[in-house]
C-alpha cells in the first residue's frame, strides 16, 4: 500500500479568501465576506452526521459485546467528537488506550481525510507516517498518543485479510456501495469478532437490514437519530447463503468500462452507472461551440466524463490546450479518471489530478477556462450554497480575462451568484431539467 504524500500548492484559505473579495467589497460589488464564511458546508452530509451520532450512542450501550477488541477498522470514516474526543464513552477506549490495538479510518474523501487530519501529532515524523498510515492525535499528551491510523484504499483489488477484531460502517447514499463495504468488512474481521454498520433512513436503513439479517443473525439492534444501527458477529465458517451473496456484492468492487458513459466506474462514484444528464449538456456545448486554449481545469471531475470530453475537442487535437487540470474530493473517482485519461491525452498537453476539496485547495488566477457540474446535493439534502461555493472558488482561480462553463439544475438561482462574482454571463444553453452559463472576466481579477 503506497503512501500518498499530500503538498497544497496554493496559499492557505484565509490568505485567498481575504485577498479575493477585498477590493470588491470596499465597492459594494461582491458578495460578503460573511458568504465564503458562515455558509461553509459541512465536511459530512445531515444523514452521516446523524450516522455518526447513531454509532457513538450504539458502542456506548453495548460495549459489553465486544470486551476484547483492540484492533478495529472503520470504512467510509468521518470525524465526529463522540467518537473522536477524550470524552469517548467506555465502549470506544479500548482502542485509545489499548497497547497493542488502535482503529484504521479508511476515507476516499479529500475533505473528511483533511479534517481527520487536523488531529495528527506530527504530520512529518515519519516513524508515524508508515505507508499510508498516520497516526491521530485524538486530544491526549504525546505520553498517551493513541494508535489510530487513517489510511486510503490505495490497492483497490487487494482481497481483505482478517486483521480486525471490529469494523465499523457508515452506510452512504450508493447501496452497491454499501453491499461492497459490508463484504470488505466481513472479510477484514476474524471469526468471532463484530462488525456494526449505521445508515439514515432516509438513504434505505430498514430495507438494507432486512437484507443483512436474510444472510446473517443480527445482534444487537437501534433505531436512533433517523437512522438504524445494527451489529452483526461474523461467523467461523460462511453458510451456502452467505457465499453466494458475498459473490454477488463483491462482483460490483472492481473497476468497469460503462457502456453509457465510456467512463471507467464503480459504486461509491458520483453517476456511477449512468451518465449524468447535466454532464451530458455541457458535454455537447463544449464538444460544439466552446473555445478552449491554454491552461484549464475541471472542477469536481468526479471520473473524467467533461475532461474526456475536452481532450478529444478539436481544441486539444490541434494543440492549442497546453495543460488540464482536474480536481476531485472522491479519490475512487479521481483514480479513475487518472487510469482512463492518461492515455488519451494528445502529446504536449499536461494533465493534473488533484485529490482536492474544490472549495479551498485550489491556486489563484492559473486557469483561462474552467469546467464544472457543481453538485447541489449533501446525501439526500439539496443545497445551493455548494454551488455557490463553487462558482467563487472558480472566480479566484480564473485569470482576469478567464471563462467558467457550468452546468447546473435549471431551478436554481445560480444567476444571481455569477452577477456577484463575475463581468457578465449568459444562458447558452438549456433541456427540461439543466442549463450551462458561461461567465466571463472574474470581478475578484477586475480590481473593481
Amino acid at each position: 500500500m503506497a503512501a500518498y504524500k499530500y503538498s497544497p500548492k496554493s496559499p492557505s484559505p484565509r490568505g485567498r479568501r481575504d485577498s479575493a473579495v477585498r477590493g470588491q467589497r470596499e465597492r459594494g460589488k461582491a458578495a460578503p465576506l460573511a458568504t465564503l464564511n458562515s455558509k461553509r458546508v459541512a465536511p459530512h452530509s445531515p444523514e452521516q452526521e446523524a450516522a455518526l451520532k447513531a454509532i457513538a450512542l450504539f458502542l456506548e450501550k453495548n460495549g459489553d459485546l465486544w470486551p476484547q477488541s483492540n484492533d478495529w477498522l472503520f470504512l467510509r470514516a468521518h470525524y465526529h467528537p463522540e467518537l473522536f474526543s477524550e470524552t469517548t464513552p467506555a465502549a470506544l477506549a479500548q482502542f485509545y488506550f489499548s497497547s497493542g490495538g488502535g482503529i484504521t479510518c479508511e476515507q476516499s474523501s479529500a475533505r473528511a481525510y483533511r479534517r481527520l487530519g487536523q488531529y495528527l501529532l506530527n504530520p512529518k515524523d515519519r516513524l508515524h507516517r508508515q505507508t499510508a498510515h498516520c497516526l491521530l492525535f485524538a486530544g491526549y499528551g504525546p505520553q498517551y498518543v493513541p494508535p489510530v491510523g487513517i489510511c486510503q484504499p490505495w490497492a483497490l483489488h487487494d482481497q481483505p485479510q482478517p486483521a480486525y477484531d471490529m469494523a465499523l460502517i457508515l452506510g452512504t447514499s450508493s447501496r452497491q456501495e454499501n453491499y461492497v463495504n459490508f463484504k470488505r468488512a466481513l472479510e477484514s474481521v476474524r471469526p468471532g469478532g463484530w462488525m456494526v454498520f449505521s445508515i439514515a433512513n432516509s438513504l434505505g436503513a430498514n430495507s438494507f437490514e432486512r437484507q443483512m439479517a436474510q444472510v446473517l443473525p443480527l445482534g444487537a439492534q437501534m433505531s436512533k437519530f433517523h437512522c438504524r444501527t445494527f451489529a452483526v458477529q461474523v461467523p467461523a465458517e460462511a453458510t451456502p447463503k452467505l457465499r453466494q451473496a458475498l459473490n454477488e456484492w463483491g462482483q460490483s468492487y472492481p473497476y468497469r468500462l460503462s457502456p453509457a458513459s465510456g467512463l471507467l466506474t464503480r459504486p461509491g462514484i458520483f453517476s456511477w452507472n449512468k451518465l449524468d444528464g447535466g454532464s451530458a449538456l455541457l458535454g455537447q456545448y463544449l464538444r460544439d461551440k466552446a473555445e478552449l486554449k491554454g491552461v484549464g481545469a475541471d472542477f469536481g471531475s468526479a471520473n473524467g466524463y467533461l475532461s474526456k470530453v475536452v481532450l478529444e475537442s478539436a481544441s486539444a487535437q490541434k494543440g492549442e490546450i497546453n495543460r488540464l487540470d482536474l480536481f476531485e474530493d472522491e479519490y475512487l473517482a479521481l483514480a479513475a479518471a487518472k487510469e482512463l485519461l492518461k492515455p488519451m491525452a494528445p502529446k504536449g498537453l499536461r494533465l493534473g489530478f488533484n485529490w482536492a476539496d474544490v472549495l479551498v485547495d485550489v491556486p489563484r488566477e492559473q486557469y483561462d477556462w474552467i469546467i464544472m457540474n457543481p453538485p447541489f446535493h449533501q446525501g439526500q439534502t439539496r443545497v445551493l450554497n455548494l454551488g455557490q461555493e463553487f462558482v467563487a472558488s472558480a472566480s479566484r482561480s480564473l485569470t482576469w480575462r478567464g471563462t467558467l462553463y457550468a452546468v447546473v439544475n435549471r431551478t436554481l438561482p445560480y444567476e444571481e451568484t455569477l452577477v456577484q462574482y463575475f463581468s457578465s454571463y449568459q444562458k447558452v444553453a438549456e433541456n427540461n431539467s439543466f442549463k450551462v452559463l458561461v461567465a466571463t472576466k472574474p470581478l475578484a481579477q477586475q480590481g473593481c
